[in-house]
């Protein structure tokens, strides 16, 4: 064995050794703050009346609890590099959405400046627009698929089935026949 092959195997299982530590630490703490989520949930809302429910504490447990939300997501990231598989990057766009999603829930919109906003908002469109490339690049050329290639496809072939027109060019869907407009064209006009 080369000793350039034993180097990448060696940084192979350094790597997995490292991602097998990080979920081990992450999980403790994802326990340790969903413990403390519940007892604080349980004191929010059960402590005192509905009617002393302070808003801004319950937006700090929702806080929490994506918080939560977020850690396992990481883990859910870290996996696949522990078992050796290709890093899945929709994951990381989810992970990425949570994040964003807690920042939208307790940013306080009185005192943000409106550039803070923008970019917030103009992040929410780059993570939505990659996750739509995303999801497009893995169903392409795949016609069953819920792509608009695949429903196009499938639409039309229903419509031959049928025998239908295309109600845009007119063209007849059946490969024996004329268009629609050929078939108007033959008909007499009512008197």
């Amino acid at each position: 064995m080369r000793v350039i092959d034993r180097f990448v195997k060696g940084v192979d299982v350094f790597t997995k050794l490292i991602a097998v530590v990080l979920i081990a630490l992450l999980a403790i703490v994802v326990a340790e703050a969903t413990a403390k989520t519940a007892m604080e949930l349980v004191r929010v809302t059960f402590g005192q009346g509905l009617d002393d429910l302070d808003v801004n504490r319950l937006l700090d447990v929702f806080s929490v609890f994506l918080i939560v939300l977020l850690g396992l997501e990481i883990i859910e990231t870290i996996v696949p590099v522990a078992e050796g598989r290709p890093l899945n990057v929709e994951i990381v766009l989810v992970a990425a959405f949570i994040a964003v999603a807690r920042k939208i829930i307790v940013i306080d919109y009185k005192s943000t400046p409106g550039e803070v906003l923008l970019g917030i908002a103009g992040l929410v469109l780059a993570l939505g627009v990659s996750y739509y490339l995303i999801d497009m690049t893995r169903h392409r050329g795949r016609p069953d698929a819920a792509s608009n290639q695949g429903l196009v496809a499938r639409t039309k072939t229903l419509l031959h089935e049928r025998g239908t027109t295309d109600a845009v060019t007119g063209e007849s869907l059946d490969p024996g026949a004329g268009t629609a407009r050929e078939a108007d064209s033959e008909v007499p006009p009512v008197s």
